[in-house]
Protein backbone atom coordinates (compact mmCIF):
# COMPACT_ATOMS: atom_id res chain seq x y z
CA UNK A 1 0.00 0.00 0.00
CA UNK A 2 3.21 2.11 0.02
CA UNK A 3 2.81 3.51 3.91
CA UNK A 4 4.21 1.84 6.95
CA UNK A 5 0.91 2.67 8.84
CA UNK A 6 -1.28 0.08 9.77
CA UNK A 7 -4.65 1.71 9.65
CA UNK A 8 -3.42 4.12 6.45
CA UNK A 9 -2.71 0.89 4.76
CA UNK A 10 -6.02 -0.69 5.50
CA UNK A 11 -7.71 2.08 4.00
CA UNK A 12 -6.01 2.31 1.07
CA UNK A 13 -7.50 -1.58 0.44
CA UNK A 14 -10.80 -0.38 1.82
CA UNK A 15 -10.75 2.25 -1.04
CA UNK A 16 -9.49 0.00 -3.51
CA UNK A 17 -11.52 -3.15 -3.18
CA UNK A 18 -15.00 -4.30 -2.34
CA UNK A 19 -14.25 -6.15 0.63
CA UNK A 20 -16.26 -5.47 3.61
CA UNK A 21 -13.81 -6.54 6.66
CA UNK A 22 -9.75 -6.57 6.78
CA UNK A 23 -8.21 -8.37 9.49
CA UNK A 24 -4.65 -7.52 10.03
CA UNK A 25 -2.41 -9.66 12.15
CA UNK A 26 0.74 -7.50 13.83
CA UNK A 27 2.94 -10.38 15.75
CA UNK A 28 3.29 -8.61 19.00
CA UNK A 29 1.06 -5.75 18.66
CA UNK A 30 -1.95 -7.66 18.58
CA UNK A 31 -4.72 -7.38 15.90
CA UNK A 32 -7.42 -5.36 14.50
CA UNK A 33 -10.36 -5.72 12.28
CA UNK A 34 -11.83 -3.00 9.92
CA UNK A 35 -15.77 -3.52 9.43
CA UNK A 36 -17.96 -0.72 8.14
CA UNK A 37 -15.80 2.00 9.01
CA UNK A 38 -15.02 0.82 12.47
CA UNK A 39 -11.99 -0.64 13.54
CA UNK A 40 -11.18 -3.13 17.09
CA UNK A 41 -8.27 -4.30 18.19
CA UNK A 42 -7.18 -6.66 20.64
CA UNK A 43 -3.79 -7.25 22.45
CA UNK A 44 -1.33 -10.08 21.78
CA UNK A 45 -1.34 -12.71 24.03
CA UNK A 46 2.35 -13.29 24.98
CA UNK A 47 3.66 -16.13 26.88
CA UNK A 48 7.32 -15.93 28.06
CA UNK A 49 7.78 -19.50 27.35
CA UNK A 50 6.65 -19.87 23.40
CA UNK A 51 8.84 -21.59 21.58
CA UNK A 52 7.37 -21.65 18.51
CA UNK A 53 5.12 -19.46 16.66
CA UNK A 54 4.71 -21.01 13.13
CA UNK A 55 0.84 -21.40 12.15
CA UNK A 56 -0.13 -19.05 14.70
CA UNK A 57 -1.80 -16.59 11.42
CA UNK A 58 -2.70 -19.69 9.72
CA UNK A 59 -4.58 -20.36 12.97
CA UNK A 60 -5.74 -16.86 13.43
CA UNK A 61 -7.27 -16.66 9.75
CA UNK A 62 -8.99 -19.61 10.40
CA UNK A 63 -10.58 -19.00 13.72
CA UNK A 64 -12.25 -15.44 12.33
CA UNK A 65 -13.39 -17.43 9.43
CA UNK A 66 -15.20 -19.85 11.62
CA UNK A 67 -16.70 -17.09 13.41
CA UNK A 68 -17.97 -15.34 10.22
CA UNK A 69 -19.41 -18.76 8.94
CA UNK A 70 -21.14 -19.32 12.25
CA UNK A 71 -22.52 -16.17 12.86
Amino acid sequence: TGTEDIDQGIERILEQSNVKLVCATMGRQGSKAYYKGECVGCEPFIQEDTIETTGAGDTFGACCLHHILKY
